[in-house]
């Protein structure tokens, strides 16, 4: 699946953790976390991002939909930005690719 990146940077500011668009979800099994994924909502769109299975199954997507669609009404598209092996399983599921991720910064670099 995906390559784990160990940071000390604070990624999960209580401003974020606060917030109700944003959701961090996460399976307990054994003594830790085995899959997880993040579930956000903006008015145009509810986003599915940073899906995890430490077995490596497929089900973490279905998985992922499912508590996006509980937590937030789909009254709007579901979207996500994968790649690689996660777009062919979200593909599977039926999504389809409408082109290529852009990341736009500003001139200060922020």
């Amino acid at each position: 699946m995906e390559r784990v990146c160990q940071t000390d940077a604070n990624v999960f500011t209580p401003a974020l953790l606060s917030d109700p668009n944003m959701h961090i979800y996460g399976r307990w099994a054994g003594n830790g976390i085995d899959a997880g994924c993040i579930v956000n909502r903006s008015p145009e769109a509810v986003g599915i991002s940073n899906i995890f299975n430490l077995a490596g199954t497929p089900q973490a997507f279905r998985d992922a939909i499912s508590l996006a669609t509980i937590a937030f009404s789909r009254d709007v598209p579901l979207v996500g930005y994968d790649s690689g092996a996660a777009l062919d399983e979200m593909t599977k599921l039926g999504f389809r690719s409408v082109g290529k991720l852009r990341i736009w910064l500003s001139d200060d670099g922020s």
